[in-house]
Parts: structure tokens; C-alpha cells; sequence
């Protein structure tokens, strides 16, 4: 059980170390996320676009 005490002091020990970021911080990182997250998804709906009309030039010959 030792090893179990000691595993768990461990773990608290270095969450009380643990620097949290500042409401300020959190919130520029959001809109990062949610700027990329909206590029990423219009990136993919344009060659999804692309690639569908491409594939729709290519006769069917199945």
C-alpha cells in the first residue's frame, strides 16, 4: 500500500505545480481553435467540391 500512498502524493504534488492559463489566454485560444476548426472545414467542402466534379467527368463504366 506504500507504493499506492506514495503514487498519489506524487500525483498531487505536481498538480499543485501545475500553471493555469489566465481567463484571457483561454479565451484568445478558443477563437484560434474556432478560426482554424471554420478554415479547416471550408478547405474541405471546396475540394470536396472540386473532387466531385472532377470524378463526375470520368465516365461511369461500371
Amino acid at each position: 500500500m506504500n507504493a499506492l500512498q506514495a503514487y498519489f502524493a506524487g500525483a498531487i504534488h505536481e498538480f499543485k505545480n501545475i500553471t493555469w492559463p489566465t481567463e484571457a489566454e483561454t479565451i484568445r485560444i478558443a477563437k484560434i481553435t474556432v478560426v482554424f476548426i471554420v478554415v479547416c472545414t471550408m478547405l474541405f467542402f471546396v475540394a470536396d467540391g472540386f473532387f466531385s466534379v472532377l470524378l463526375a467527368q470520368i465516365p461511369s463504366t461500371f
